[in-house]
């Protein structure tokens, strides 16, 4: 809800307001991660919620490049920040259905990787974003 939020406010082309969206966008990012590491360190994560989180995340970035482009179509940008936000709203959420293929293709095998963006020493390609 907080992506979301922050994905209105980006929206509005209001510097300020923008301003605040692009908090509340992070701070909804921080909490699900925060929320994320918990449920792992608890060992209360479960396959569901990790379909569920990686959704939910798909569909925040694919809002704030959306709010973005919308917010920005006043500019001299003016009809690029919609085709750009649009592009950006397309690969947020062609990659979730594509991880999400991947995952479920591989879900018969011991070794396989949990639903995510790849990683690296700890960091996601999400976290870079």
């Amino acid at each position: 809800m907080l992506a979301l939020a922050g994905a209105v406010l980006l929206g509005t082309g209001d510097t300020r307001l923008a301003n605040w969206g692009a908090g509340l966008f992070i701070l909804a990012r921080y909490f699900d991660q925060f929320d994320g590491e918990l449920a792992r360190l608890k060992g209360s994560a479960s396959s569901f919620d990790s379909y569920f989180d990686y959704a939910v995340g798909g569909i925040s970035y694919a809002a704030l490049f959306g709010g973005i482009g919308i917010g920005l179509a006043g500019t001299s940008l003016g009809g690029w920040s919609l085709a750009l936000g649009a592009a950006g709203v397309s690969a947020a959420l062609i990659s979730v259905f594509l991880n999400l293929g991947i995952d479920s293709a591989n879900e018969d095998r011991a070794d396989r990787e949990a639903v995510g963006y790849p990683g690296v020493a700890g960091f996601e390609l999400e976290d870079g974003i």
